[in-house]
């Protein structure tokens, strides 16, 4: 991998987005840590990183962050959007709150970030942009109505910026997790198959951003499946996606906490 690149990581201060910091920080990067959690920022600062305190849902408070970027650095060589949160939704019952806190943080936020640090870069030598989305985004899984929603829409941007971001110099990247390890999904109350490391998901990311690829699957296998059986019929994705739900009431999994009471985020 190249050394001495400039990474900005949003999400930085819990599971992926934490390993991702280490990650670079060993490899000799600068890497700008951004994150709500103070004293995980602290930690990473001790490692070396440039950190950033910021809600990025909040535009005012994110925009005097990447004033005081600017006048830090030069350009960033690559920005990994990867904060996220992730609201469930029990029984169907709906919140337009819940969703629109859910897009704020999901969807208008990597955007907001994308936005506002395009001038730094563009004055990079191979700029890359990294989003980071989910394989929930090829089965219509239960309760996962507003998550799932939010990661589709970064999926499809992710899609469309690959290319009209290419006259700017700038190359994106979109990448396709399945469960991963992390505190957010510990807070899970149902199976996770292939459950992977952080610092598998870490190489992966690390891997598929210096190779250019479009688009970053991982654990592979996991989302090669879910890929194929997005191929089924809608009707089939929707009758597979209910006897889901039904196992995992049959096996006492299925959770009973509203999705107020929920949130994980990173």
């Amino acid at each position: 991998m190249n050394t001495k690149q400039v990474v900005l990581i949003t999400g930085a201060t819990s599971g992926i987005g934490y390993q991702l910091a280490k990650d670079y920080l060993d490899a000799g990067d600068t890497v700008i840590a951004v994150g709500r959690n103070k004293d995980q920022l602290i930690d990473l600062q001790q490692s070396g990183a440039d950190t950033v305190c910021c809600d990025l849902a909040d535009g005012n408070a994110w925009q005097t962050s990447v004033w005081q970027l600017e006048e830090r650095y030069h350009n960033i060589d690559v920005v990994i959007l990867n904060a996220g949160v992730c609201h469930y939704v029990d029984d169907g019952d709906l919140d337009a709150e819940v969703l629109q806190q859910t897009l704020d943080v999901n969807v208008v936020a990597p955007v907001r970030v994308l936005q506002s640090l395009t001038p730094l870069l563009q004055r990079a030598s191979k700029p890359k942009v990294a989003l980071v989305s989910s394989a929930s985004v090829y089965l219509p899984f239960v309760r996962a109505e507003f998550y799932g929603a939010s990661k589709a829409a970064l999926q499809y941007m992710g899609h469309v910026l690959s290319t009209s971001l290419k006259p700017k110099g700038i190359q994106l990247v979109t990448v396709i997790l399945g469960f991963i390890d992390t505190p957010l999904t510990r807070k899970n109350d149902f199976d996770m198959p292939m459950l992977a490391t952080v610092d598998g998901a870490s190489a992966a990311i690390r891997r598929g951003i210096e190779r250019g690829v479009h688009e970053v699957h991982f654990p592979r296998l996991f989302c090669a499946i879910l890929r194929t059986l997005h191929k089924l019929p809608v009707s089939a994705r929707i009758w597979l996606a209910g006897k889901m739900v039904k196992s995992n009431q049959d096996n006492g999994k299925q959770s009973h906490t509203r999705h107020q009471q929920g949130e994980t985020r990173t």
